[in-house]
């Protein structure tokens, strides 16, 4: 029966990893290009009277994976090239060098220079097998050990391209919501001022117009003036409509609704107009929505 599900990871295990990542890429070169070199070098150093250029080719197939990055097929090549070398003069070395500069090509490079890569990494790493005269068994290690590098530098460059495209999808769906908010408020802007301008000019005109009635009709004034409050009442509710849409809960840096504590205040003004207002309040208070609230005043305005 087959597996599909995949195996856990530890949770330290996989927040070590993502620290890891998280370093500069310079520190992260460094320490593999100290960890490469130590377990290249390491092993010429004994018997302790080998040649001088055996060391040094064992540091040329491994410190030069430091600038792996700047340029992977010309490090890749002097790696490949001192490895090879290393490996015919000297017994069979491990080939770390060349297995991070096969998963750095991979990673990094354009798509023309990978497609060339695979023939030449094929080529070298044959010539490294066939001249020390290898058995099959290291053919097969040696070869998967490559396949393994270049599929997780493929992967590795398939997630770095994931996330740069979730990242410009991103960028322009906030961008797209900018332009439509942008949009939004214009049409709102313009709304407003087309009430305000309709409103408060048939409120002025009714206004101007209600001392000349009251002189000849009592009755006449009176409904100017309850057409300049019914106006005065609709732009308010039209205005509350717009406003509500521009009011969220992150952005409401606007003065908050008034609540009951401000109806003294709103009878003192009303009593500024030459209006007999009295004010009672009996119980306990308690919380009231402002919208509420201020839905039952213009009710109780209206009738």
């Amino acid at each position: 029966m087959a597996v599909t599900d995949r195996v856990p990871v530890p949770a330290g295990l996989r927040d070590r990893a993502d620290r890891f990542r998280r370093r500069p890429a310079r520190e992260i070169d460094i320490a593999v290009a100290v960890v490469v070199s130590a377990a290249t070098v390491a092993p010429t150093l004994v018997p302790v009277s080998q040649a001088w250029w055996i060391v040094a080719l064992a540091l040329l197939a491994s410190a030069p994976v430091l600038w792996r990055r700047r340029a992977p097929m010309r490090i890749g090549l002097v790696v490949g090239v001192a490895m090879t070398a290393l490996v015919i003069w000297h017994k069979p070395v491990l080939p770390y060098g060349p297995l991070v500069c096969v998963y750095t090509i991979a990673a990094l490079s354009p798509p023309l220079l990978r497609m060339l890569s695979i023939p030449v990494i094929g080529v070298t790493v044959y010539v490294s097998l066939v001249l020390p005269d290898e058995q099959l068994e290291v053919y097969r290690a040696v070869g998967t050990a490559f396949a393994a590098a270049y599929a997780l530098g493929t992967s590795a460059r398939a997630r770095r391209a994931r996330a740069a495209e979730l990242a410009e999808r991103t960028r322009r769906l906030a961008q797209e919501r900018a332009t439509a908010a942008a949009r939004e408020r214009t049409r709102i802007a313009r709304d407003m001022h087309d009430i305000l301008t309709h409103s408060v000019g048939l409120m002025v005109v009714q206004a101007e117009a209600g001392p000349v009635v009251m002189r000849s009709d009592r009755r006449c004034a009176e409904a100017a003036f309850d057409a300049i409050a019914e106006t005065g009442r609709g732009a308010l509710t039209q205005l509350r409509g717009l406003l509500g849409t521009l009011r969220s809960e992150e952005s409401a840096g606007g003065e908050p609704q008034p609540s009951l504590d401000a109806v003294p205040h709103l009878v003192e003004r009303t009593a500024r107009a030459c209006l007999e207002v009295t004010l009672t309040s009996a119980g306990e208070p308690r919380a009231v929505a402002a919208t509420s609230m201020w839905r039952r005043i213009e009710s109780s305005r209206r009738h």
